[in-house]
């Protein structure tokens, strides 16, 4: 063992961590970092009666580092080496070093703050930065902080930017100011040069057209190379489909075997294990396979360049899974699989171009999904998310659509702390939705419910019944009951559920409805028919189906799963419920209001109860006094209010919005908001308006500046303003929009000024729209005294023989700024 390449960056580590908290360590893959570097850290005399604990990205990757470290110690896991893993577990009291998912340590944390007993966390394969990831690290700084300043933190990658991280513990340790330094050691991996060769014909679109090009790939080169190839693909239902393509073909002594998440230890254990003699094997993964997974016998690797992540949309706060192309890192990861025992070939199926083309490192995950799970757990642990310490901050709409989240599934107060329903859905290992679900009506029924959503569709439902719930859950029943699968099912995938399911039941008996369950996970997502097959969501967004579909004539559907974060986005999963149901479940949402509308021409008063943006029940009413003015505000309320506003409102809302992103503290200003709460900031100021031509433009802004106090509009002011006052003395106005504050200006108003503006406290530089003295573009620029240097004389030379009764000084910071020609200069002078 001593022959493995991090056994020389061993003595630096141990001197490391002996003198300082934290310590990083970039090793590449197949060097030992994982299945080997732990246990010689054991018998540190820091560690002395006490355990360490090491992160892994997935469940599949903590089960095989935690049983390759049990083998070197000739020992079964869980006696000296154990895992912990969603639902499952392999430790004793003998226990010293468990291999855990990131969700484990965050829960664990939350139930223990001081993690007794714990000398030193390692986070495994950091530069995947899983929300997990980021939470745990967080949390981990926080207990080290508040209650264990002997707790150590190893983070290890073979990618890691050593230097961002290390930055960002330096001042988790110490202060911005005072940065603690953190000990960064290097290790050389073992991986022998790999061939990468570039697919440069083109493909059919789409995820099963990928998978299938794959598959031809592996089949056309099969018998070029001797060993075992992997092949890359996003997700299970792409697995399906390469692996169906290649056994129809029976290749010569050849296994197929897929690699995903939720095989059983068993069938995971079959994919790791040695290849047998004489039979070479074509393992077809998901990126599961790129880290962490010792996989003997590769040569051959096969990539399809895709993935599939979790996105979200917070404008509508619908989450979804979208395939995306990997980045440059992932790739050299995915492709120094094949070079571990051996010189290797990579087979990339997207051209050279389109790989340099790529994004080098992926995002963080934190800054681009939900964050209702970890602000939950955070909560839990008693700070909300935005007040912990995390290597990148998620941005405030993200938050704050997590916190809106919570707050509609009843699981925090106004105040956002935990409420008694908050406090039981966090001790679940679920997803805020289905643990609301489970803790507000607990029953076999829901558990089983919560199960199947937690996990991957294993039914494959396909013609009119394939967006409804009822049928996949009535099937499940069965299996769970009878243990026959549903024609077409998965069994893998059924099994999953079921594994699930029997950690998550309760005793009792059957009989819960499924619907009522539903409205406690998806308060948001119950929707109503406008038209068949297209519906009104609560939070007034639409969702279709066919018009074929079994839930096409349904009144009511709750959308458990939809397609993107479109505006009308398609259903794929959703269940129907009764009028009774949503009105009773809902009653105390339900608001009264009244609407008044054109009909035929002629106003109409309406009284409706609603919930949200749907409709529950309406009734004409008599007309009301000043009803001209709530139909004026209707109109915009409905119309395209963005593109009613005139320039002034539309520049004064880009700066508060720009101002708050600077973290100013004034009231969120974004179209959609004022849009949708006219009746409170603008209606006192339009009275006695008849029609949408009474509404100015000036008395929207007036209406606008009124929403900030007296400081707010000073602090705008201050920082933005609304004008420029150029070398001229002509005060300009400043355009704001798309992050920029834009001045358009003659050229000769600005000679003389030889610095550049700079707004809000110097973070916004303004950007000068240059003007001939015809008001025609001459230049943009974000730098004007650079402009002078650079591109004025050609800018002049050009200009003065258009322009020669205007000023073209060769040197533009000789003369100050004027708005006349030369003849008027010289009449002015003349008095």
């Amino acid at each position: 063992m001593a022959a493995l390449p991090v056994a020389s960056a061993l003595p630096g580590l141990k001197a490391a961590l002996n003198s300082s908290p934290a310590a990083i360590l970039t090793a590449d893959t197949g060097s030992g970092k994982t299945t080997w570097l732990p246990l010689q850290l054991l018998h540190e005399p820091w560690l002395t009666g006490k355990k360490i604990i090491m992160l892994e990205p997935r469940r599949v990757a903590a089960r095989a580092a935690a049983s390759r470290l049990a083998h070197h110690l000739g020992e079964k896991t869980g006696k000296t080496v154990g895992y912990s893993v969603r639902f499952d577990s392999q430790v004793s009291a003998a226990t010293r070093l468990e291999v855990v998912t990131e969700g484990i340590l965050a829960r664990r944390i939350v139930n223990d703050p001081e993690l007794e007993g714990v000398g030193l966390v390692i986070f495994d394969e950091f530069h995947e930065r899983h929300v997990e990831t980021d939470l745990a690290l967080a949390l981990t700084l926080e207990s080290q902080k508040v209650f264990r300043d002997d707790l150590r933190i190893l983070v290890m990658s073979a990618t890691i930017d050593t230097t961002a991280i290390a930055g960002f513990l330096g001042k988790a340790f110490g202060s911005e100011e005072n940065p603690t330094h953190i000990p960064i050691v290097a290790s050389a991996g073992t991986n022998y040069p790999v061939e990468v060769k570039y697919h440069n014909e083109q493909l059919d679109s789409g995820n099963r057209a990928m998978a299938h090009a794959c598959a031809r790939k592996a089949i056309e080169v099969h018998a070029k190379h001797e060993g075992d190839f992997l092949l890359f693909l996003p997700g299970t239902a792409e697995i399906f489909a390469a692996t169906e393509f290649i056994e129809d073909r029976s290749l010569k002594n050849t296994v197929v075997l897929p690699l995903y998440g939720e095989l059983t230890a068993q069938e995971q254990d079959r994919v790791l294990e040695p290849p047998k003699p004489n039979e070479r094997r074509i393992i077809v993964a998901t990126p599961i396979a790129e880290s962490s997974l010792t996989l003997e016998g590769l040569t051959v690797v096969i990539d399809s360049g895709l993935v599939r992540q979790p996105a979200l949309d917070p404008g509508t706060g619908l989450s979804y899974l979208e395939t995306v192309p990997i980045t440059q890192d992932s790739a050299v990861q995915r492709a120094g699989r094949a070079g571990r025992l051996g010189p290797g070939t990579c087979y990339r199926m997207y051209t050279e171009a389109d790989f340099r083309r790529r994004p080098k490192t992926r995002a963080p995950e934190i800054l681009r999904t939900d964050l209702a799970e970890a602000s939950l757990r955070t909560l839990a642990f008693g700070s909300p998310l935005k007040s912990l310490m995390l290597p990148d901050m998620p941005s405030t709409a993200m938050l704050a659509q997590a916190e809106r989240l919570l707050s509609d599934l009843g699981l925090i107060d106004r105040a956002g702390k935990l409420t008694t329903l908050g406090k039981s859905a966090s001790a679940l290992p679920l997803h805020p939705r289905l643990a609301t679900m489970l803790a507000a009506s607990p029953s076999e029924d829901t558990a089983l419910l919560a199960a199947m959503l937690s996990e991957r569709d294993a039914m494959r439902v396909t013609g009119a019944m394939a967006t409804d719930l009822e049928i996949r859950f009535q099937s499940l029943q069965r299996f769970i009951e009878t243990g026959e699968v549903p024609a077409g099912a998965d069994r893998r995938g059924l099994e999953a559920i079921a594994r699930v399911f029997k950690q998550l039941r309760h005793s009792g008996p059957w009989g819960q409805s499924v619907a009522n369950a539903l409205l406690f996970a998806y308060p948001d997502r119950v929707a109503m028919r406008r038209d068949q097959g297209s519906f009104l969501m609560r939070n007034g967004r639409g969702v279709y189906t066919e018009k074929g579909d079994w839930l096409a004539e349904s009144e009511f559907i709750v959308a458990v799963d939809v397609s993107g974060a479109e505006k009308n986005a398609k259903l794929r999963l959703g269940l129907s419920v009764s009028r009774e149901q949503v009105m009773e479940h809902f009653a105390a949402a339900i608001e009264k209001r009244n609407e008044i509308r054109e009909v035929a021409g002629k106003p109409r008063a309406y009284e409706q109860a609603c919930l949200g943006a749907i409709v529950l029940v309406e009734k004409e009413t008599a007309l009301p006094e000043g009803f001209a003015e709530k139909l004026v505000l209707q109109k915009l309320r409905e119309g395209d209010f963005w593109g009613f506003l005139g320039d002034e409102s539309r520049s004064l809302i880009a700066r508060i919005e720009l101002m708050r992103s600077f973290g100013a503290d004034l009231p969120e200003s974004s179209p959609e908001l004022l849009q949708g709460t006219l009746d409170l900031w603008l209606a006192p100021f339009i009275a006695g308006a008849r029609t949408l031509a009474d509404v100015s433009d000036n008395k929207i802004a007036e209406a606008l500046l009124a929403r900030l106090s007296y400081q707010q509009q000073k602090l705008l002011e201050d920082n933005l303003p609304a004008r420029l006052v150029v070398p001229s003395g002509s005060a300009h106005r400043i355009r704001y929009e798309d992050g920029k504050a834009i001045v358009a200006v003659r050229i000769q108003e600005v000679f003389g000024l030889a610095t550049q503006p700079m707004l809000a406290g110097g973070k916004l530089a303004v950007t000068f729209e240059l003007l001939s003295p015809g008001r025609q573009p001459i230049a943009v620029t974000k730098n004007l005294p650079e402009l002078w240097k650079s591109t004025y004389a050609d800018i002049r030379k050009e200009m003065r023989g258009q322009y020669p009764k205007h000023f073209w000084p060769e040197d533009p910071l000789s003369m100050q700024g004027t708005t006349g020609t030369k003849k008027a200069f010289d009449r002015k002078n003349s008095l």
